[in-house]
């Protein structure tokens, strides 16, 4: 079985900022539903095998009292996926970080925090600015870890651009980590390791509807990323329910309209298969209007458009993820 490190680095400006926009950096809380994407660059495997740059995604499934659990997966070349639990106790007091997911993997991962959250321990350390012992998987190098400063980072959130603040940490081996300044959500918002992460794409489920609806008000359209397929596949998957049924409820309050539902993708593989993907993903979205939601499918057009129309740099992994989207556009009749 490999293991593959969730990685990568470096988020370039796709949106402008919201202006006026809430510090969110103590009031973000984890909680199921979200997803949590990092753009991944020089991937490699625990022999040290250059994988390549690739998006780690992260699908909370369950915030209690014994823990959070959630799903993983990999995108092309990665490909990997599977499921991990980090117990309450660990997220506590453990001293070990796990930077490591695995192929598979179903259950608990016994005596670590990881990338979604570091410990209570090692955060109480760094905001209080002393040096705190630390213990990476996979036999890396680092044994402790301190504050090197502090700093903003902009992280896609609800489809807004918006900056969290975090603690720079480095490790004794110069190794850096950015984790976000909340001691209830302590995320690993971008790493500077042997790889490199960037900070993520966040989605929270019950702020769906409002970001999709602040779009189309001011634009008469809107983009979300919250739709998920599986990979190379036409197939939506579960998660993808908050942003159809708000999709839906947009929709329904505005008898008589049209809407072009638009299937967007990466520029990996040929234009021609990316073109014959993106129309099947869009006409998946219609189907599940149409069948699911009963909208009628007089008023909605599925229309793929591939690669040809790129928001963001698919040189990059962050880029890759931005154009991997589904439009929704008021238009005429077709």
């Amino acid at each position: 079985m490999r293991t593959l490190r969730a990685l990568a680095f470096l988020f370039s400006a796709l949106l402008p900022l919201s202006a006026g926009a809430q510090d969110l950096t103590r009031s973000l809380k984890v909680e199921p539903g979200m997803v949590i994407a990092w753009p991944v660059y020089g991937g490699r495997d625990t022999s040290g095998r250059l994988i390549g740059d690739y998006e780690d995604t992260v699908v909370i499934r369950n915030v209690d009292r014994d823990g959070i659990a959630f799903d993983f997966s990999m995108s092309y070349p990665a490909r990997i996926a599977g499921h991990r639990v980090l117990r309450a106790q660990d997220l506590s007091e453990s001293r070990r970080v796990s930077l490591f997911l695995s192929n598979g993997e179903n259950g608990p991962h016994t005596g670590y925090s990881d990338l979604v959250r570091v410990s209570d321990a090692i955060f109480r350390d760094l905001r209080s600015g002393k040096a705190a012992g630390v213990e990476f998987d996979g036999g890396l190098p680092g044994k402790s870890i301190r504050k090197a400063g502090e700093e903003d980072l902009t992280v896609l959130l609800d489809e807004q651009k918006v900056k969290l603040h975090c603690i720079k940490a480095e490790t004794d081996n110069g190794w850096f980590l950015w984790i976000l300044d909340n001691e209830n959500f302590p995320l690993v918002l971008q790493g500077s390791l042997s790889w490199k992460f960037a900070p993520p794409t966040i989605t929270r489920p019950k702020l769906e509807e409002q970001a999709l609806r602040r779009q189309f008000a001011q634009q008469r359209q809107a983009t979300t990323h919250a739709i998920l397929f599986a990979f190379n596949s036409a197939e939506i998957q579960s998660d993808s329910k908050p942003a159809l049924d708000a999709i839906a409820a947009l929709i329904r309050e505005r008898p008589g309209i049209k809407i072009e539902i638009q299937g967007h993708t990466d520029n990996v593989g040929g234009a021609d298969y990316n073109l014959r993907l993106s129309q099947n993903r869009a006409e998946s979205v219609r189907n599940y209007l149409t069948q699911n939601e009963k909208l009628s499918d007089s008023g909605l057009f599925a229309k793929g458009y591939g690669s040809e129309q790129p928001i963001a740099d698919n040189r990059t992994p962050e880029g890759r993820a931005q154009n991997r989207r589904v439009v929704i556009k008021e238009v005429q009749a077709h």
